[in-house]
């Protein structure tokens, strides 16, 4: 069996080759990973909407606070969620589940 001899041309070529199959390779997880972050930021801006909208016509009504501060706590969640890939998206609600309260002011202020 002949030796093939690598030449310069040879290797240039190789890696371009491997440039090639690295980029296939990784491509589908870059578009997974941006279309992850996109739909994370919608719906974070989605919350903002909202919550801006309940917390303008609450008029003092503290059911309407308490879906407005519902909505923010949704929209730190998916920034989060959408500044760190590892952390899992979480279901976005559009009312709070029976139970939930609002964090505290000292809390909010400490994570700030």
């Amino acid at each position: 069996m002949r030796r093939v001899r690598p030449t310069v041309f040879r290797w240039i070529l190789a890696i371009a080759v491997a440039a090639i199959v690295s980029h296939v390779a990784t491509d589908r997880l870059k578009d997974r990973v941006r279309t992850r972050f996109e739909h994370c930021a919608q719906t974070a801006d989605w919350h903002a909407r909202v919550g801006a909208e309940y917390r303008r016509n609450a008029a003092g009504a503290g059911s309407m606070l308490r879906v407005a501060a519902w909505h923010d706590a949704m929209r730190r969640a998916f920034e989060h969620a959408a500044a760190h890939p590892k952390v899992a998206v979480p279901r976005s609600l559009p009312f709070p589940p029976s139970g939930w309260e609002p964090p505290a002011r000292e809390a909010l202020a400490r994570r700030r």
